[in-house]
């Protein structure tokens, strides 16, 4: 009789210990407050971010999104409808502090870890870093809702070695700028006597403008050039200027070039360069 009363409790007992083990799962998972209850939900998508970001791969990082996103450039909030949108603007968004950030951001764990970027909990998800990467459950996946790009940080930039070559540091990356009032920003970090080169195509007819920005005064200078000709797009412009500007008369490769004006200090000196097309 005891026997039989003990075998016929058995589903239920099991189906209780079930239900204890996970409502104790949850209350272990330090992500709980923000719904999620498995922790290798979190290590897996934090793996995948920084791999594309290692990677430098911008199509599995936008896919990374939730649209419509929002991305904060230097105080400027900016919304993106879609994918596309958001790789535009790829050089501004995914820079050398933003990147860094990622790669250092953990997973939590029982204690700090020295040198990482945190990752905040909260009842809408989780914030990495300097509430630089939002990421919530959108149809049981996570997702990144917002970006806030952080300023260019002068320990991210990597020394110089002996054996890399001013010319080689010369060589101009090409970048490609969205036609309109908003301006297409990338980061970058001069050391001194070497100057960073872009490439960027303009139209016959548009307006080009360039800034520096981020650098102190008198620290940086910028200059414009044809990249055939060698003329300079605003021949009225100083060899200090931090804006130059002009409007093209033919369509042609144009090269930008960033450098610094004090070449005593030896740290490098980050700056963002914000280029416009109208």
């Amino acid at each position: 009789m005891c026997m039989r009363l003990i075998q016929a409790s058995l589903p239920c007992i099991a189906a209780l210990a079930m239900l204890a083990s996970l409502k104790t799962g949850y209350a272990q998972s330090p992500y709980a407050v923000a719904g999620i209850t498995d922790v290798r939900q979190v290590e897996a998508f934090l793996s995948e971010l920084q791999r594309a970001s290692r990677d430098d791969d911008r199509k599995a990082l936008a896919a990374l999104f939730h649209y419509p996103t929002m991305v904060t450039i230097s105080g400027l909030r900016i919304p993106f409808a879609d994918a596309s949108a958001l790789l535009e603007r790829a050089d501004a968004i995914f820079t050398p502090a933003l990147r860094s950030m990622i790669a250092r951001a953990a997973a939590a764990s029982g204690s700090p870890q020295p040198g990482r970027a945190p990752i905040l909990v909260t009842e809408n998800g989780l914030v990495v870093g300097a509430n630089a990467v939002a990421i919530t459950l959108v149809d049981g996946r996570l997702r990144i809702m917002a970006i806030v790009v952080p300023p260019p940080d002068p320990s991210d930039v990597p020394p110089v070695s002996r054996s890399e070559s001013p010319a080689r540091r010369q060589e101009p990356r090409r970048i490609t700028i969205r036609v309109g009032p908003r301006p297409t920003q990338v980061s970058g970090s001069l050391i001194p006597g070497v100057p960073d080169a872009f490439i960027v195509w303009v139209n016959k007819g548009q307006r080009l403008e360039v800034r520096v920005e981020r650098a102190p005064m008198g620290a940086a200078a910028v200059r414009v050039v044809h990249a055939g000709k060698g003329t300079p797009l605003n021949p009225a412009a100083s060899d200090t200027a931090r804006v130059v500007s002009g409007r093209v008369l033919d369509g042609a490769d144009y090269r930008i070039e960033v450098r610094r004006l004090d070449a005593s200090e030896a740290a490098p000196l980050p700056y963002f360069l914000s280029v416009s097309l109208r």
